[in-house]
């Protein structure tokens, strides 16, 4: 085992000697866990072996920022909350989808900030919302005025 990991150990990087303190310490963790030592940490047994953390192998192999884009495994705690943060944003976004909202592209199309109606009635924003939102077509069919009304001076008549 010592042979094949100074073999592999000069594959990744050839500045690593045969007598490397690091290649020294993992033959003797993989000896401990042949012969079925146990460590004991925090009240828990684990086997002897080391497991470097991944901000440790990033500095060691010196991992570049896009080479850990390209990994699933080594990467540091900012290319991991990235990760996070994508993966929830894809996943609100297909919840929201499902909800049956809009994209917001296609939402702001429709909106009425970017159709303007008041434009096309020829006031202002403002009174447009004070008239409450009327349409157009609003505009053009209102109901007569009972004062103006035929019926409205009849029966003021009648009263008479």
């Amino acid at each position: 085992m010592y042979h094949e990991a100074a073999a592999l150990s000069s594959e990744l990087d050839t500045r690593w000697s045969y007598r490397s303190k690091e290649l020294m310490t993992l033959y003797s963790k993989a000896k401990s866990y042949e012969a079925g030592e146990r460590v004991e940490f925090g009240g828990k047994s684990f086997a002897p072996l080391y497991t470097p953390k991944n901000d440790t192998l990033i500095n060691l192999f010196q991992i570049s920022q896009q080479e850990q884009e390209q990994l699933k495994t080594i990467i540091s705690t900012d290319e991991a909350q990235k990760r996070r943060r994508e993966r929830d944003r894809l996943r609100d976004e297909e919840r929201r989808r499902a909800a049956g909202q809009l994209e917001r592209e296609a939402y702001e199309a429709n909106s009425l900030s970017r159709q303007k109606p008041w434009e096309a009635m020829g006031m202002s924003r403002a009174k447009w919302y004070r008239l409450g939102k009327p349409s157009p077509q609003q505009n053009s069919e209102t109901s007569p005025s009972p004062i103006t009304n035929g019926e409205a001076s009849a029966v003021a008549l009648q009263a008479a």
